[in-house]
């Protein structure tokens, strides 16, 4: 894999089309950039926005129609 390849995902807009139970995401990216995720049904949206608002420090990478990443750090004591 090339890490170039890779966006930092900071932020995200999620829009529900209630007229057929879809919704719409799009991620904000590092430096500016905002990448649609296109439509999905609501399952599938759910599972996404779990892993973007989990708790603890996280790390979110995104390759363009490939995968979503999700990494998070917790501090030990």
């Amino acid at each position: 894999m090339n890490t170039k390849d890779l966006a930092t995902v900071v932020g995200y807009t999620s829009l529900w089309h209630s007229e057929n139970n879809n919704v719409s995401i799009e991620l904000a990216l590092l430096g500016g950039g905002r990448k649609p995720l296109g439509t999905m049904d609501c399952e599938q949206a759910n599972m996404i926005i779990g892993m973007l608002t989990k708790n603890g420090k996280k790390s979110v990478s995104y390759k363009d129609n490939e995968y979503l990443q999700v990494s998070e750090f917790y501090q030990f004591k």
